[in-house]
């Protein structure tokens, strides 16, 4: 019988010999370790970090207590656990392989890291960011795999995922959202005390409801009409900040906004729910903020589940690691957000609400903000989709518009969305005079800010320029028995609304307001202040607050003329920045002449079927080989519907676009043709464009 060999085979050899040089390869439990050190560093404190300096959007996902646990759990946690699992995967594969992904993985990771701390430094360039970060990462993996000093600190340092987990969830301003503090209700007998409406809208300037004379425009906006005709009419108003988050937290409360404080109950304790909720049934319905405390206002059918809320939070973290680890853009850790809630759904949620407006034994509060005619413009004045663009093309950032085209253009979607949202208005009125409410209820119908439609300027921030349009939503309240039309010019504010109804109601706020009771006009003096928010191009005081440059009603709607236009029917929505004044004209009966030029045409193409329940085809696009000549006509079955001037960017590119009237296109097939005009105004001349689609 042989006897046992003294010598070590050369495969257990190659295995020791391994195992000294890599000794992580067969530490399943100190690369688990490694790999959550650089997880935690690389992805979960950054966009920790940003999410606790940014609760308000978090509040806008409609993020609750166990959704927040978990999601910060999940996200110290699954990614290592990935990570090693896909080790483990490449270990059973080829045992010398993980020699090479374990270091590879944790230099990728350690790259991230450094990326974000070298994007963090003002003025180093792009490829600087890459190539500091790259080089990180390689001097990482070679420090890692020859001294054991690191590999014992990068265990170690594991201790601070749970450091960051704490800080997050203990911490930061997060924790008022797990854990809310309790409210104060305002004790008051129910009493013989009105019934309370209030609508929010969100993106609509005064002026855009408005007839060149300054009266409501009837024939597109004929429930704002409705509503002026038997209530008044604060036709100064102004908002208190031109960002959703501290606009609609100054409506609710009486508090001029602080830029600090979330919309969330914790840091809006005293509210109008708060004041009713002791003597009203409060049906409220908020979009992008959690004022109303969960003891009055719990959660319901349409509240979010879990899973949904988590995979929503899971969304906001990879925006926020492209936006922190792309070293080509310089990102703000002041998040912007869509402060509206999701577009396709909120004409479904104005259309919920006013169907459970229900009166009872005791008075209502009947709440709603909801984010139109906010863009994204997704609706026509019927309320049917079209097929347009969910970003109004030429909105550069999200924030300027890039031409006169852009803005003219964006400003049409705008319109054409706000009629819808009138109809919707409509309903609301509809319901309330059929449940017997309205006449006894105070009603009130306002704006959070407005938005702007002019080249190169800012859509939505404050600046000198826009302040006419952002600074003042409309702002209509009809009284308990109004039964008539009123104007006052006083010059209110949007935290003017809570003292209003208080008083209305006959319940005294117990908490300091900045707002005043609009029923005594003598008080309302002025001046009109404004939260700046850090886009805004306005100065503050030395209270952080700015005054806005109150501008009478009437030169306001003089200085804004160009933006109302002249021609007050339907035409000039069709009649773009300029386009002729062809609307409605048929091309038999003008002059077409000239070789034809071509372009591309997008979308929908030019051929076009409409068909019951489907998004309408009414959004046009083109692009032109060269720029042309004169403006630019669309007709749709031989009928001119659509003017406007091309844009040309650069001296190079030169595109078209706009959306054509619903009257224009009914169920069935249509046929779009473009033309190129020509000539004085009077004496027009059309040249042909021959269309191919779009590649």
């Amino acid at each position: 019988m042989a006897e046992p060999s003294s010598e070590t085979s050369p495969a257990v050899g190659s295995r020791v010999g391994a195992s000294r040089r890599w000794p992580w390869a067969q530490d399943r439990r100190g690369r688990a370790i490694e790999l959550t050190t650089l997880c935690g560093l690389a992805i979960a404190q950054p966009v920790f970090a940003v999410m606790g300096e940014n609760t308000a959007e978090l509040v806008a996902l409609q993020a609750d207590g166990a959704a927040l646990v978990l999601f910060a759990v999940g996200l110290v946690t699954v990614p290592p656990a990935v990570l090693w699992l896909l080790e483990e995967a490449v270990e059973r594969v080829s045992p010398s392989a993980l020699r090479v992904a374990h270091p590879v993985l944790l230099g990728v990771l350690f790259a991230l890291f450094a990326a974000q701390l070298f994007g963090d430094v003002p003025a180093v360039p792009a490829v600087v960011v890459l190539a500091g970060a790259v080089g990180a990462g390689a001097a990482f993996v070679a420090m890692y795999r020859r001294w054991a000093p690191v590999r014992l600190w990068l265990r170690y340092l594991a201790v601070a995922c749970v450091a960051f987990l704490v800080a997050f969830l203990v911490l930061s301003p997060v924790r008022r959202l797990i854990l809310p503090p309790p409210v104060t209700v305002v004790a008051a007998p129910p009493e013989d005390r009105p019934d309370v409406v209030v609508l929010i809208l969100d993106e609509l300037p005064t002026l855009d409801l408005l007839r060149p004379d300054g009266s409501i425009d009837a024939e597109r906006f004929p429930a704002f009409a409705r509503m002026v005709s038997t209530s008044t009419w604060y036709r100064n108003s102004t908002t208190s900040a031109a960002w959703t988050v501290l606009a609609v937290p100054a409506i609710m409360t009486g508090r001029y906004p602080e830029d600090t404080l979330a919309p969330m109950t914790a840091d809006h304790p005293d509210s109008l729910f708060t004041l009713l909720g002791g003597a009203y049934d409060l049906n409220v319905w908020e979009s992008v903020t959690r004022i109303c405390p969960s003891s009055l206002c719990p959660t319901g059918d349409d509240h979010p589940p879990l899973l949904r809320q988590v995979r929503g939070l899971a969304q906001l973290s990879g925006a926020i690691l492209r936006q922190r680890t792309s070293p080509f853009e310089k990102v703000e850790r002041r998040m912007q957000f869509d402060a509206a809630g999701p577009a396709p759904t909120r004409p479904d949620q104005f259309r919920a609400f006013v169907d459970s407006i229900q009166p009872g034994e005791r008075p209502s509060l009947d709440l709603l903000h909801v984010g139109l005619p906010h863009q994204p413009y997704l609706t026509l004045p019927s309320g049917a989709a079209h097929d347009g663009p969910d970003t109004p093309p030429g909105l550069v950032d999200g924030n300027t518009w890039l031409h006169d085209l852009a803005a003219g253009a964006g400003h049409q979607a705008h319109l054409l969305a706000a009629q819808a949202t009138d109809r919707l208005l409509g309903d609301l009125l509809d319901r309330l005079e059929a449940t017997g409410q309205f006449d006894d209820a105070i009603v009130v119908v306002t704006a959070d800010h407005g938005v702007a439609f002019d080249a190169a300027l800012p859509y939505r921030a404050m600046t000198p320029e826009t302040s006419d349009v952002v600074a003042y939503p409309p702002l209509f309240i009809k009284y308990p028995g109004q039964r008539s039309a009123a104007v006052s010019d006083v010059p209110a504010e949007s935290v003017d609304i809570v003292p209003t109804i208080a008083e209305v109601v006959d319940i005294p706020i117990p908490w300091p307001v900045d707002g005043v009771s609009l029923l005594d006009e003598s008080a309302v003096v002025g001046p009109q202040r404004f939260q700046p928010y850090w886009i805004d191009e306005v100065v503050p005081g030395p209270d952080g607050y700015a005054e806005i440059d109150a501008v009478p009603f009437d030169q306001r709607v003089a200085r804004q003329r160009q933006v109302i236009d002249d021609v007050v029917d339907d035409r000039a929505l069709f009649a773009l920045p300029g386009g002729a004044d062809l609307v409605g004209a048929d091309v038999t009966d003008l002059d077409v002449v000239g070789e034809p030029v071509t372009a591309t045409i997008g979308f929908a193409g030019a051929d076009r079927t409409v068909r019951a329940g489907e998004p309408v085809p009414a959004f046009v696009l083109s692009g032109f080989d060269a720029p042309p000549d004169g403006s630019i006509a669309v007709a749709v079955d031989g009928r001119i519907a659509l003017t406007g001037a091309a844009a040309v960017v650069d001296g190079q590119v030169s595109s078209f676009w706009g959306f054509l009237p619903e009257a224009a296109l009914p169920a069935g097939d249509h046929r779009i043709e473009l033309y190129v005009v020509t000539g004085a105004p009077g004496s027009e001349q059309l040249r042909p464009v021959t269309l191919r689609p779009r590649s």
